[in-house]
């Protein structure tokens, strides 16, 4: 299944849907529910998901490269080693999501919420835009932030970097 440069705008796609291994990278899914799918080795470089509900999505090894995800709900999902390079991230909801060795390096995360993220170990978040980022309840003790970018960052207090 190749969806290169389709435009499949606010569209439902069933949550049994397995959509393993396949290429989606250019693709407009703009406000799609993708919610309880499987992307894992997915490629959706480059692929506009702003909007998008992704919500307990398994993203193991999913490349997001250049992608737009602005303002989408990847809550609860599972990102076990994504690449997310140069990514737009911001306004995302990635509450109790796994990013274990995920790949956030140059990523746009303005605003993003990261929740009672407890596992970052391997995180790469070099040169990452962290701004005004929720980070509560959040562990970044083997996570690389060289470079990143934390101001206005919000519940500093609760935040255990060296935990």
């Amino acid at each position: 299944m190749i969806i290169n440069n389709q435009y499949i705008h606010d569209m439902r796609l069933s949550g049994d849907m397995n959509l393993k291994l396949k290429n989606l990278s250019d693709a407009n899914l703009s406000g799609a529910d993708l919610s309880y799918m499987n992307l894992s080795f997915a490629d959706l470089s480059r692929t506009n998901l702003s909007n998008a509900n992704l919500r307990g999505t398994h993203l193991v090894s999913t490349k997001f490269i250049d992608a737009n995800l602005s303002n989408a709900n990847l809550s609860k999902s599972t990102a076990i080693h994504a690449d997310f390079t140069n990514a737009n991230l911001s306004d995302v909801d990635l509450t109790l999501t796994d990013l274990e060795g995920a790949n956030l390096s140059n990523a746009n995360l303005t605003r993003v919420n990261l929740c009672s993220i407890l596992d970052l170990d391997g995180t790469n978040f070099t040169n990452a835009n962290l701004t005004e980022a929720i980070l509560r309840l959040t562990t970044f003790a083997k996570s690389n932030l060289t470079g990143a970018d934390l101001s206005g960052a919000i519940n500093l207090d609760d935040w255990h970097p060296f935990n």
